[in-house]
């Protein structure tokens, strides 16, 4: 069997990016070697998963140790984009790599945005091509709020790390423990928030049931589902296109309306997790009202990368004008949230870009989504993400957010 004895030798012998389950399988939980062999390495980590999860929630505790990791797998990063991708070779054509070693540094480089992802040159076979495989073992696309999503693709290795990480993500918001259920009201397949609910759920244990799709999709039959099933976890978008029957705001009013008492019979100190938009803080305080245990949010097209809820949405009000909760968590030694500067952005927002460190199929280097947000770095979080392109500045020095018609998202005035 191949194998591979350190960090550069994943770069070097199997031909990928180093993740930071390559990392900790390494210098945390110390094996000697990792399998060159995707059946085998995807083997390993399903026999180590435990050790991996529990390594990354002592990872999430150390900011110091997630920029270690962070610089330990950045060079590597970089070099197989620029070896693999003509889109990050012509990109960095410029640009000295051996200078960019640390998360600062990342700011030195440019910047890929929406319109690289959805350019139809920068797929397989196109001139500028940003993805590196052909044939990718999977795809899946942005929620598309404005009705132009991007895809991503990704090997099977991207997935199955992909996964872990948000399987992660789920266990520490959530507290989720084997053989709970998860009732699924969103889409499968290629949505990321389905996916990413439905993987991340069998890698911690947790059991996925999509009856959205058995059973019909009238919203007070969906209703009957919670009754009949009793789950301890419901993954649903907060907010939807008009007569959309498996959102919570229509589960809530119709539950209302019916005096069916479901979400207060039913998901009593349960847990709700929302994404694809964020979600009405007035809805939040009518959940918790009925006695809903936990909401824990994820954002846009942040999960198609392992971006998920930092803690529980706060049960106490927001008194602030900001009338959306979006905040999600950074995966440690996964995700890298880097600021542009300068910006338009308001006092104490920044202009954000993301970069996903160990991804072979299609690097999400300096990723520009256009979108405004608030972070806490070492405290791994982002607050109130929204799209830069609703920020209208006003007169007084305020801005307020105007949101298209079409668009199902985001807050009010900042």
């Amino acid at each position: 069997m191949e194998t591979m004895n350190s960090i550069d030798d994943v770069l070097q012998k199997g031909n990928r990016p180093p993740n930071v389950v390559d990392y900790i399988l390494l210098e945390k939980i110390g094996l000697d070697s990792l399998p060159v062999d995707t059946k085998d390495y995807i083997a390993l980590l399903t026999q180590r998963r435990e050790d991996i999860l529990n390594a990354l929630d002592d990872l999430s505790e150390d900011p110091q140790k997630i920029l270690e990791v962070e610089n330990t797998l950045i060079p590597g990063n970089l070099k197989y984009a620029v070896q693999t991708s003509p889109f990050f070779e012509e990109l960095y054509r410029e640009v000295d790599l051996d200078l960019i070693t640390t998360r600062e540094d990342l700011q030195k480089l440019p910047v890929m945005t929406n319109d690289h992802l959805r350019d139809p040159n920068n797929f397989p076979e196109g001139a500028l091509g940003i993805w590196t495989d052909n044939n990718p073992w999977m795809v899946k696309m942005s929620g598309g709020s404005t009705g132009d999503p991007a895809y991503i693709g990704f090997s099977e290795i991207d997935s199955e790390v992909t996964h872990l990480v948000f399987g992660h993500a789920l266990r520490k918001a959530t507290g989720a423990k084997p053989g709970d259920k998860m009732l699924l009201f969103v889409p499968g397949e290629s949505h990321p928030f389905g996916t990413a609910c439905e993987e991340a759920a069998r890698r911690i244990g947790v059991v996925p049931i999509y009856r959205h799709f058995v059973k019909g999709r009238s919203t007070d039959g969906l209703l009957g589902q919670i009754k009949e099933v009793k789950p301890d976890i419901i993954a649903a978008a907060p907010i939807g296109p008009k007569g959309a029957a498996g959102t919570l705001t229509k589960l809530y009013e119709n539950d209302l309306i019916n005096g069916t008492n479901i979400f207060r019979d039913y998901l009593n100190e349960k847990t709700i997790i929302t994404g694809g938009a964020p979600i009405p803080k007035n809805l939040v305080n009518q959940l918790y009202d009925k006695g809903v245990g936990q909401i824990i949010n994820a954002y846009g097209s942040v999960q198609t990368w392992g971006g998920f809820g930092a803690e529980p949405l706060p049960k106490e009000p927001r008194e602030d004008n900001v009338e959306f909760y979006s905040d999600v968590s950074m995966p440690p030694g996964y995700w890298i949230v880097n600021s542009i500067e300068p910006s338009d952005a308001p006092s104490d927002w920044e202009d954000i870009t993301f970069t996903v460190l160990g991804r072979s199929c299609q690097p999400i280097i300096r990723y520009a989504p256009g979108d405004y947000a608030k972070v806490t770095k070492n405290g791994g979080i982002i607050f109130d993400i929204c799209r830069s392109e609703f920020f209208k500045p006003q007169t007084d020095g305020t801005y307020e957010v105007k949101i298209s018609d079409d668009c199902n998202t985001c807050i009010s005035d900042v």
